[in-house]
């Protein structure tokens, strides 16, 4: 690898690892990374300020405009309180059954997540989850899992990340991916739930 291939990458795990430190937004960590790309690479300021910052801020418009509604559905969600609405009626609709339980929790998960995203609605939606799903007898294990299948099954048809999706890739790539991604990911939660979760009589 070259000289310049070593140092790429290094600016970029050490941009990267600031931002997972949460030292440095990505909004100022992306544009920034890109900067040092183009300095290695020889690229003078001017075009990089032209070519990727200006153009590249262009491409992805309408992926930005999509993010910006998608965090203000999810907002909308939060302020309202209909995530904790939707999980705890969920809950009473189940009943004391483990498997309807596991059903209805991990697709209220998945519907919630479909407008929201980060660390803090994960916290929010487990901490209301997970005790209802292990007070129905489902091992804690199994209950951490099906509340990630759900994050990520919401999360893969989430509409803020179709934007940000079709910004980066195309819409060729999302219909080809991402969108038989969500049938896969749910077929795989229901299994695992079929073979995980006891049933009223063995529970």
């Amino acid at each position: 690898m070259s000289l310049a291939g070593i140092l790429i990458l290094l600016g970029f795990f050490v941009f990267a690892g600031l931002m997972v430190a949460r030292w440095l937004p990505a909004i100022l960590a992306l544009p920034l990374m890109a900067g040092w790309v183009c300095l290695v690479a020889g690229m003078p300021f001017t075009s990089y300020l032209d070519n990727v910052l200006l153009a590249g801020s262009m491409k992805l418009s309408s992926a930005m405009a999509v993010v910006i509604f998608g965090a203000m559905f999810a907002r909308v969600i939060m302020k309202t309180g209909i995530s904790n609405a939707i999980i705890k009626q969920a809950a009473e609709l189940a009943g004391d059954r483990p498997l309807a339980i596991a059903f209805i929790m991990t697709a209220a998960t998945a519907f919630v997540f479909l407008g929201m995203s980060g660390l803090g609605a994960v916290i929010m939606v487990g901490s209301i989850t997970l005790p209802i799903m292990m007070s129905a007898g489902i091992s804690p294990v199994v209950s951490c899992v099906m509340l990630l299948f759900g994050i990520q099954t919401g999360l893969l048809a989430n509409m803020a990340n179709y934007g940000t999706y079709i910004g980066i890739f195309g819409g060729t790539v999302m219909a080809d991916f991402y969108l038989p991604a969500v049938v896969v990911s749910a077929i795989g939660t229901l299994a695992f739930i079929l073979l995980n979760v006891p049933r009223q009589e063995e529970a």
